[in-house]
């Protein structure tokens, strides 16, 4: 009888750690999967208070985005703060066909 427990709590266990290394592997590609639509801004200057959404938005009008400001999901800073640089902004877009679009635009600097 003792055997027979000591069986199932290691068969049990094993299959805990089987889960656990398939829920991490699924967690990892939908964090993939997530961050294939943001975009890095880099370059930005960086001020206290400001409000990351509408510097870019700005930049989205600039490129003759205006009526797709919209598509964006979220707008933050990234990292610590150095005196030396500006943090990168990354931006999270709702869907990919909008971010190709914004990167061939942005690449060519031609507003459409």
């Amino acid at each position: 009888m003792k055997q027979s427990v000591n069986i199932t709590l290691n068969e049990t266990r094993n299959l805990f750690q089987e889960c656990n290394v398939e829920l991490k592997t699924r967690v990892e590609r939908l964090k993939r999967y997530s961050r294939d639509f943001n975009i890095r801004v880099i370059g930005v200057v960086e001020q206290d208070g400001e409000d990351c959404l509408s510097i870019i938005r700005d930049y989205f009008t600039l490129l003759g985005f205006e009526d797709d400001v919209g598509e964006i999901e979220n707008a933050c800073r990234t990292g610590r703060k150095h005196e030396e640089k500006p943090r990168n902004i990354i931006v999270k877009l709702y869907n990919g066909p909008f971010k190709r679009e914004l990167l061939r635009v942005a690449k060519n600097q031609k507003p459409r």
